[in-house]
């Protein structure tokens, strides 16, 4: 980013892609919310691809009486008389376990539900509309109050969530929803740097400190070798 990002004055954002032909339209536009940092704005273009839900199988909506007059009418001891071992009979049994599931059990598509109630959605929809016009001082403070509005409102909304939770789901309930709440995320994958791969925290942090450190000596923007994981290309770091 080479314009100031902070209303100090100071610039203190880097956009890393791998595929700088596809960014246009770099815009510093107004803070997000009360944050004293100002917003990113760029185009990508990318190809749109309509998601894809992979089909499970709905156990309870299986038919079990077919299921059963199908396995008791496999001729079991025919088929293991020819086995020689006991993973060619479990091939054999779990052959004729996998035809009954699909066969006999219903597969269901389910896309995945809005994590977030339709008022948030609206007002997340409506914030992004006022961050694309153009930067005034009224549309400012109204960017700020939406956004403590969103805040709020998503704070509520997890709360009123708990209780629900509490009052009518059982036990497995209540522990996968704190389970998925303190859940650490994943960890940064090992990175490459020349030639060698660094696995531990510490080394990943010395490593892009060690980077950024050497690109902001030099004022001119180029084509630089970010310490990445495999299957990635040089990534394009506009310089301050």
């Amino acid at each position: 980013i080479l314009h100031p990002t902070h209303k100090a004055g100071n610039i203190l954002d880097l956009l890393l892609t791998n595929r700088p032909e596809s960014i246009s339209n770099l815009q510093v536009a107004a803070p997000f919310g009360s944050s004293d940092h100002f917003s990113i704005h760029f185009d990508i273009a990318a190809r749109l691809v309509s998601p894809t839900f992979t089909p499970f199988p709905l156990y309870s909506k299986a038919d079990f009486d077919v299921i059963n007059q199908y396995l008791l009418a496999v001729p079991w001891t025919t088929l293991f008389a020819d086995c020689s071992t006991i993973d060619d009979i479990y091939s054999i049994f779990m052959e004729h376990c996998h035809y009954c599931i699909q066969t006999f059990v219903p597969r269901v598509t389910t896309p995945p539900k809005d994590r977030l109630p339709p008022h948030i959605v609206s007002m997340t929809n409506y914030l992004n509309s006022l961050i694309q016009k153009k930067s005034t001082p009224e549309r400012l403070q109204k960017i700020n109050r939406v956004s403590k509005d969103i805040v709020r409102e998503t704070k509520k909304a997890a709360k009123n969530k708990e209780k629900r939770l509490l009052e009518t789901a059982p036990n497995k309930g209540i522990f996968s929803y704190i389970g998925k709440s303190i859940k650490t995320a994943r960890n940064i994958p090992p990175l490459k740097v020349n030639h060698s791969l660094k696995f531990a925290d510490f080394e990943k942090g010395e490593a892009f400190a060690n980077h950024f450190k050497s690109v902001f000596h030099d004022r001119k923007p180029h084509c630089l070798h970010l310490p990445t994981t495999d299957n990635t290309i040089p990534l394009f770091l506009p310089t301050q």
